[in-house]
């Protein structure tokens, strides 16, 4: 859906600053909090590869929350969004935010409870 509504005729949010001076910064900022959390785990000698899962991060930015990535992601679709300026685009960002969610609740409870057990529920309760 995402790909074909740039060809569908729509409204425009006209704002230069909702478009560029905040638009442009979210999708930036997004882009560099998407991008540590991997080096992160390339710092601790780890993957952030679900199929096998190295070791349980939980410092750094796992210690302010738990999915920065999907975080991240969110934050980008906002800020695109923003920049491109479609209306009808702004009804997706409840649906894409609600999809990330449950991937990370699925992610969470069939993936990392399985592989780290106590140890990540401990990291969930702190």
């Amino acid at each position: 859906m995402v790909l074909v509504l740039p060809f569908i005729p729509q409204p425009r949010i006209e704002n230069i600053f909702l478009q560029y001076l905040l638009g442009i910064p979210l999708a930036v900022a997004s882009m560099i909090l998407r991008i540590y959390p991997l080096l992160y785990f390339k710092k601790k000698s780890t993957r952030s590869d679900l199929v096998k899962p190295g070791k349980l991060v939980t410092d750094g930015p796992y210690n302010i929350i738990r999915h920065p990535q999907y975080v991240a992601g969110v934050i980008f679709i906002i800020g695109w969004f923003l920049i491109w300026g479609g209306i009808y685009s702004f009804y997706l960002i409840p649906v894409i935010a609600i999809t990330i969610f449950l991937q990370a609740l699925i992610e969470e409870k069939y993936i990392l409870e399985r592989k780290f057990g106590i140890e990540y529920q401990e990291y969930k309760k702190g």
